[in-house]
């Protein structure tokens, strides 16, 4: 075996290495209650429901918040 054959070898394993983690990294941010739109380039009608949602979220908690000094 050649010096270039494994070099090939470690380039092609990183590369795949580099694959993996750049799917395991999108799939950890979806389960994760991530934003599931994060990358996306354009807006979608998932990223509009998510976005409304969290609006309606904090407009019922916004009065319920009680301060730890109370």
């Amino acid at each position: 075996m050649d010096y270039q054959d494994i070099i090939v070898i470690l380039v092609g394993i990183g590369c795949l290495l580099w694959i993996g983690v750049r799917i395991y990294r999108s799939f950890k941010s979806v389960g994760c209650n991530g934003d599931p739109c994060a990358n996306c380039p354009t807006g979608c009608e998932l990223h509009q429901k998510l976005q409304e949602k969290r609006r309606t979220c904090e407009k019922n908690q916004g009065g319920s918040k009680k301060s730890c000094c109370e």
